[in-house]
């Protein structure tokens, strides 16, 4: 439960529920006599990144002295908190710093992190289902295909690392409908993360043929790659200042 600090003069229902249905959930109102409302955040979406939370959360909108919001959320206050000018604008405002500090830290590993970092991930650890939104979120790749099978339809698609998978149109952009066997593209795809199936395709675009190297070249071009003989001698001292 989060206290209320004296600078707060009130705080209320500040927007239509059916704004936050998606969201966090339905609008509740406080007990009889509290001159107030809260939010059950249950799940928290920005674009297309979607959070689910280990449990049902509590948030109050508060109201300060100067006029401005705050939005306070149990478990995720005071280390995460929003600020606007209006109640709405305070909600958005914790919405997209939970999703910023989520997708900057969930890159990282613990040493990597400074002491605020770590307190930061710790609570969207005990927050947030991290083992499902991996699970869930999916890869995307950029990859290179061509169409392998077009009678009646553009349906069979072989990548250039010798996979072939059959298509379905709801999963493939518009355009892909007019593409005849043998057309090369390339595309970004989105892919599940465990299964690693092809879930859709979000962009695609001719592209002229490919042709593979041949033994030789594949050779001489991997003979030309710098190595670590190129680089420059150094003295174990070399972090020193």
């Amino acid at each position: 439960m989060i206290l209320m600090p004296t600078a707060y003069v009130d705080f209320y229902p500040a927007a239509d529920p059916v704004i936050y249905r998606d969201e966090v959930g339905t609008w509740q109102r406080l007990s009889a006599g509290m001159p107030g409302g809260t939010l059950s955040v249950r799940n928290i979406s920005v674009g297309e990144a979607k959070y689910r939370l280990r449990s049902p959360v509590r948030g109050y909108f508060m109201r300060l002295h100067d006029g401005s919001w705050e939005f306070l959320v149990d478990g995720f206050s005071p280390t995460f908190v929003g600020h606007g000018n209006r109640a709405d604008e305070a909600y958005q405002d914790w919405r997209d710093f939970v999703h910023v500090k989520f997708q900057d830290l969930n890159g990282k590993r613990p040493f990597e992190m400074d002491e605020k970092e770590q307190r930061q991930w710790r609570v969207l650890e005990n927050m947030i289902d991290i083992v499902g939104y991996r699970n869930e979120t999916p890869v995307v790749v950029r990859q290179i295909g061509k169409v392998t099978k077009a009678r009646p339809l553009p349906q069979g698609i072989t990548w250039v690392d010798g996979r072939s998978e059959m298509v379905r149109f709801d999963v493939m952009p518009p355009e892909f409908a007019s593409y005849k066997s043998g057309q090369y593209f390339e595309a970004d795809v989105e892919r599940d993360p465990l299964t690693d199936k092809l879930r859709r395709v979000r962009y695609i675009q001719k592209i002229s043929s490919v042709r593979p190297m041949f033994e030789g070249q594949a050779q001489r071009f991997w003979d030309g790659l710098p190595t670590t003989a190129d680089l420059p001698e150094s003295s174990h001292d070399w972090t020193k200042p």
